[in-house]
């Protein structure tokens, strides 16, 4: 007949400190939390084997968490779809902000016709240059004492010695009149220009605007500056006053915000 060691109560409740399961006891004999009725009236035997099936559960719980987390981490995740989808409007939210905050700085500093100076820094577009506009009279013959009219010579100086011809508006009816220049896309200078119709002839009274836009290139080591019509077209020339039978004509583009938008709305879409 085999002889069986079995172990006294608080001699278990040690082993279980031990595994790290804590039976929450004054001096852990006798155990003061219920187990089972085998273990309540001191029963060793029946006590372990009580036990026993407990502690089994427990690993087979660890092991299964244990295969889970390593087939998530294998890439088996199904929540990662989900994951990716919403990290990708994150960042398309953050792609919009930042396209926004860069046309916000791409059209600044803008100069309105109150505040327009006879030359413009520039270093936006290139560090060290400046945009200068300059009037060129047109004498009236037989009558020197009337203000001639003229037009606005739109030009480049750089302090490196790059000078390079802009643009030149012309007398249309009146002469030329800087409404506002602004930056854009830190490459292109936008110009709005307008002329006052009060002629009799005319279909319109009121002003006439005219929006020019200017791309800096240096292609091949020769720098110039072209217009750019795929801004331009955005923007076609027009009247802002009253026609010959008195209805009222509005142009859009006679100021910086309305110029703004109509940038925003074709390079944002």
């Amino acid at each position: 007949m085999s002889r069986h060691r079995f172990l006294s109560l608080s001699q278990l409740c040690m082993h279980c400190q031990g595994l790290q399961l804590f039976i929450h006891t004054a001096t852990c004999a006798p155990c003061s939390r219920s187990i089972n009725l085998p273990a309540d009236v001191n029963n060793v035997y029946g006590g372990t084997h009580a036990i026993n099936p407990a502690l089994k559960d427990f690993a087979r719980r660890k092991s299964a968490a244990q295969r889970a987390f390593t087939a998530l981490n294998k890439g088996n995740q199904p929540c990662k779809r989900n994951w990716d989808s919403t990290l990708t409007m994150v960042m398309k939210a953050i792609k919009i902000f930042m396209t926004l905050l860069g046309l916000a700085c791409a059209v600044a500093p803008c100069y309105s016709r109150d505040e327009l100076p006879a030359s413009l820094p520039a270093d936006v577009i290139r560090a060290g240059c400046s945009i200068f506009f300059s009037k060129d009279f047109h004498p009236i013959q037989d009558d020197p004492l009337s203000n001639p009219p003229f037009s606005i010579v739109n030009s480049w100086r750089c302090r490196d010695g790059e000078n390079l011809p802009i643009d030149k508006y012309e007398i249309n009816g009146s002469s030329p009149d800087v409404v506002t220049v602004f930056y854009w896309r830190r490459r292109d200078i936008l110009v709005l220009v307008r002329w006052q119709v009060n002629s009799e002839a005319a279909d319109y009274a009121g002003n006439y605007y005219e929006l020019f836009a200017y791309t800096h290139s240096d292609k091949f080591g020769s720098p110039k500056f072209t217009r750019d019509n795929g801004i331009m077209k955005y923007f076609p020339p027009g009247f802002d006053g009253v026609d010959k039978n008195g209805v009222p004509v509005i142009y859009p583009f006679k100021d910086v915000p309305s110029i703004r938008k109509k940038l925003r709305s074709v390079y944002l879409n």
